[in-house]
């Protein structure tokens, strides 16, 4: 028999609590009108369910849904227990399983630190401590051997959980040497634990763990290898950069238990911690002593040319070190990167690495490399003219990206330029290097025969091209990454773009016979190369991110939030719902306060499943949508009043619309000036505001709209102004 149904009154359950009721439960017009001329109130989330949230540590895609849940009455039972309850609570990045020292055998795989993009947080379940260039945490930094212990944690918590009253502790060696004996299994055992040791010791020694993540639409894996002082400064930008594009990015760290050079490692971060863009070193607390040879250098020129051959053989040595981190890394990416691709990037001394690493091997697993700040030109780092060449495969796409003012491997003296370490070492009588130093990659593209590659100068950009090109850098990168093997034809790309076709300009190109503006022939066929110059963007590292206008949009939003008492948790809150929801640009147009309820979105929320919340967090309009909404609702409510003139609110608080027509636009509704009704009297075109200003079109042609319903109804011609 069939289990009886509790009757229910219309229009109740979760659409109501959303503002919406079943076809049986239709609202009057009376009720919708006074729902919209609702004020809009923020929800706040009660004191002790914030606190349960921010002490599981709930990942962001459930976080709304927690939220939403207790912003509705009757849904927080559902929610927690299908969403919450199903698995253990997460482990949070001050868990003393990875803020205590690295496991003694800690090698290069273990240390290699790691950037894992949102997508990846959410999987894991991991607490996201870094953020691409402003806005909330979404990305995980830490080292491998501390993902592994927190994804460990959490399966002993999970297994914990599922088992509840039968969990049972691991028994101590004797006892169960002792209870195996007593069944005559004891050498079976044995031989068992040996085998198991073996696949323990080999999952281990390789990225395994990051094959959970395929089918979770990932870009691809990238490889970075640092500079010469370690992941600081903008290393640690390109490698937030590259998370932020959904790409997995692991930088073995050669200074974290290298013989040859070596920094104290810091603890993992946690969320409260300050992790911001322009912080320069994260990962680090200081030097430490190194037993025996030490490769640490910093080149000045003077001691180059003093120490000719000590210094080749130090460069030479380093690379021999740096060539084989990439290999070993490499070779235990595991079947994701296989699948996926490799991008393979370096900068600086890493650069250096990327160019001359020969990456035949690995076939068509490297999709595509990238030399930052590297000119790959025979320069003071080589021992020879044969060392400067690219060592890898022809056939990858490769993309060079320098400054014309970089005091290591930049072009010689020009204006107030006094030349790179290159040029001037190569000019004394008795330096070495290329005679005529170009600062890019372009004559070795052309002359080697790279069949598919791109050359980006940055002019003014020094060594460190974030704090100066930090957006362009952005766009080179995306449009590279987004198809690399037709890096040859961003610029035709960028044309459609006003701004980047502005701000970019074509220096030389290479390609077969027949194309236009070709001004170099190919030295193999098929070859394709573009040098394009970006011109300096206005963003820079001081003034750049005051000026974005997602920062802008949020930050009226936070004024505006004042009003209301917010803290600082419930504007970080609202910004969340903010990025969360997808909305179109024209319906926040018609209905600011509907879609910027917080009651909404958390009941929007509620209802959707986890897939579905995943799906609109990763959407990429989802920007568009939350920067006009911003800007159209804070507008709306910052005086001067377009209707009434006051300097008290804005338009959207105005209590004031025109007697005869009803409508909040028409110069009748201004008390003040005592115009008449524009849509009674037929003098729409050039009406005004109480401003004086110009009304829009769209709002005049909502006044012709009018008069012509008024004059069909056979209203018109009975009203009196």
């Amino acid at each position: 028999m069939a289990p009886e149904r509790k009757n229910t009154p219309k229009g109740s359950g979760i659409l109501a609590k959303m503002g919406k009721t079943t076809k049986k439960g239709k609202k009057n017009k009376k009720e919708a009108q006074e729902e919209e001329e609702e004020e809009y109130v923020p929800f706040r989330l009660p004191e002790k369910y914030r606190a349960y949230v921010e002490q599981n540590n709930i990942p962001e895609m459930l976080k709304e849904a927690v939220e939403a849940a207790f912003a509705i009455q009757g849904v927080p039972a559902r929610v927690m227990s299908s969403v919450l309850l199903g698995v253990g609570p997460p482990v949070l990045n001050s868990d003393p399983c990875v803020q205590t020292k690295p496991p003694a055998n800690a090698g290069l795989l273990d240390n290699c630190v790691i950037f894992l993009p949102q997508v990846a947080v959410e999987t894991f379940r991991l607490q996201p401590n870094f953020n691409d260039d402003h806005g909330p945490n979404t990305l995980w930094a830490g080292r491998y051997w501390q993902l592994r212990a927190i994804m460990r944690k959490q399966l002993e918590l999970e297994r914990k959980k599922r088992e509840g009253d039968n969990f049972k502790t691991a028994k101590s060696p004797a006892q169960m040497q002792a209870d195996f004996e007593k069944k005559g299994q004891w050498q079976k055992f044995l031989y068992l634990q040996r085998k198991m040791k073996t696949w323990v010791l080999l999952s281990q020694s390789s990225f395994s763990l990051l094959d959970r993540l395929e089918g979770k639409n990932l870009r691809g894996v990238m490889v970075f290898m640092h500079g010469s002082g370690g992941i600081v400064w903008h290393n640690i930008r390109f490698l937030r950069m590259v998370a932020g594009l959904n790409y997995i990015a692991i930088a073995p760290d050669e200074m974290a238990g290298n013989h040859f050079r070596r920094r104290t490692t810091r603890a993992i971060h946690t969320r409260h911690e300050d992790t911001s863009y322009w912080q320069n070193t994260l990962f680090y607390e200081g030097k430490a002593g190194v037993d025996g040879e030490n490769l640490e250098f910093s080149t000045k020129v003077e001691d180059v040319l003093a120490s000719k051959e000590y210094y080749r053989t130090l460069y030479e040595k380093v690379y021999h070190v740096r060539r084989a981190e990439l290999h070993y890394i490499l070779s235990r990416l595991g079947l994701l990167a296989e699948r996926l691709g490799v991008v393979i990037m370096g900068c600086s001394e890493g650069a250096m690495t990327v160019t001359r690493f020969d990456d035949q091997r690995y076939g068509r697993m490297i999709v595509g490399r990238i030399i930052v700040s590297y000119a790959c030109e025979y320069c003071y780092m080589h021992t020879s003219e044969t060392d400067a060449k690219f060592g890898g495969q022809l056939d990858v796409p490769t993309l060079n990206m320098i400054g014309t003012h970089d005091e290591f491997f930049g072009p010689p003296a020009h204006g107030d330029f006094v030349g790179s370490c290159a040029s001037k070492i190569s000019a004394q009588p008795d330096g070495w290097g290329k005679a005529n130093v170009t600062g890019n990659a372009y004559e070795s593209m052309l002359q080697q025969g790279m069949l598919s590659g791109l050359v980006a100068t940055f002019p003014t950009g020094e060594h460190d091209l974030t704090l100066t090109h930090n957006m362009p850098l952005r766009d080179v990168m995306l449009d590279f990454l987004h198809r690399p093997a037709r890096c040859f034809d961003m610029l035709h790309n960028w044309r459609s773009d006003k701004y980047l076709s502005l701000h970019t300009g074509h220096m030389r190109e290479c390609g077969p016979n027949g194309l236009p503006k070709v001004t170099d022939e190919p030295t193999v066929p098929g070859q394709r190369l573009l040098w394009m110059h970006c011109a300096q963007s206005k963003h820079s590292a001081v003034n750049w991110k005051n000026e974005d206008p997602h920062t802008v949009a949020m930050a009226k939003r936070r004024e505006f939030a004042k009003k209301f008492s917010l803290t600082e948790a419930d504007i970080e809150l609202e910004e969340t719902y903010l990025r969360t929801v997808k909305v179109k640009p024209t319906m926040a147009a018609k209905k600011p306060k509907k879609l910027f309820s917080m009651q909404s979105m958390g009941a929007m929320l509620a209802g959707a499943d986890s897939d579905d919340v995943a799906t609109m967090m990763q959407d990429e309009d989802i920007y568009a949508g939350v920067r006009h909404m911003s800007v159209v609702q804070d507008a709306s409510r910052i005086p001067p009043c377009t209707i009434c003139a006051s300097q008290d609110h804005g338009w959207r608080d105005c209590k004031h619309k025109c007697e005869t027509c009803s409508m909040l636009c028409c110069p009748g509704s201004n008390p003040r000036i005592g115009s008449s009704c524009a849509v009674y009297s037929g003098k729409i075109a050039g009406a005004e505001n109480a401003l004086g200003q110009p009304l829009p079109k769209y709002l005049i042609d909502a006044m012709f709209a009018k008069r012509e319903k008024m004059i069909k109804d056979g209203e018109i011609k009975d009203l009196e102004c």
